[in-house]
């Protein structure tokens, strides 16, 4: 795949981490377009066939093409290859998408989660590693990680709380605990790990390329923490609008 061809998947399935990215200077946005499109191909290599045996099949072949660019056949064109010859270039550990693939291995069964500190920790290998990834390759001091996953977390949450209708409906159990007292428990740890990111956060402008993808979390977290049934019911939503206007108000004032 070509960078261009990196940017029109992420624009098409992963819009608003596509918008965010706008932000970044051009060399960056292709960066960060062949992270998230990566990031797809991993996802959708958890989704794209009902056999579990042979979206695990495709999820090992990850596992087993993360190696040392220097291994790879010249005329090798997969995504994979750049991704590790980017890593490398940036000084990323590679460890970082291997941990994101094992996490989808979740996406095969159609148990609940062990506990939630295994709820949490799926959220954090998937969504903390790659808003890390992200930050990264945008130069992001070292020390920040806590704060970055921190952030990760409540956006990744929010995103996984949207998205428990469509799991239940593909037969996956994403709810530990299903009352609407424990969902609205949960939201709160979400909104408190968020708002300890925002806070560390918003003076680390050059970040905002990554975390700006993140601009819709709050509201939904509110809604969750407010009316939790709307986890349930599928209602966990932020209108067009609101989006929109929200995205524009943030990304001109560069607030978080």
């Amino acid at each position: 795949m070509t960078s261009n061809e990196h940017s029109e998947q992420v624009r098409c399935f992963d819009s608003d981490r596509y918008l965010a990215s706008l932000l970044a200077e051009p060399s960056d946005q292709k960066k960060l377009h062949l992270l998230y499109c990566a990031n797809l191909e991993i996802a959708k290599s958890a989704w794209t066939s009902p056999e579990p045996m042979i979206s695990e099949i495709r999820l090992q072949w990850w596992k087993d093409n993360l190696v040392k660019s220097s291994e790879y056949k010249e005329n090798s064109t997969h995504i994979v290859k750049d991704l590790v010859a980017l890593f490398e270039a940036n000084d990323i550990p590679l460890t970082l998408i291997n941990e994101m693939v094992d996490a989808r291995s979740w996406d095969l069964l159609s148990k609940p989660f062990k506990s939630q500190d295994d709820q949490i920790k799926y959220i954090d290998k998937t969504y903390g590693n790659l808003y890390w990834a992200g930050a990264l390759l945008l130069g992001v001091d070292r020390n920040m990680e806590s704060l970055v996953r921190k952030y990760a977390f409540g956006a990744g949450l929010a995103s996984f709380f949207s998205a428990v209708k469509r799991l239940e409906s593909l037969g996956k159990r994403p709810l530990i605990k299903t009352s609407n007292e424990s969902i609205k428990s949960l939201g709160k740890l979400g909104m408190k790990s968020f708002d300890e990111g925002v806070k560390g956060l918003r003076s680390q402008k050059k970040l905002f390329p990554v975390l700006l993808s993140a601009w819709t979390t709050k509201t939904l977290l509110k809604q969750v923490i407010k009316n939790p049934s709307t986890v349930k019911s599928g209602d966990l939503s932020v209108k067009n609008i609101t989006k929109k206007w929200g995205f524009l108000w943030r990304s001109t004032l560069r607030l978080l």
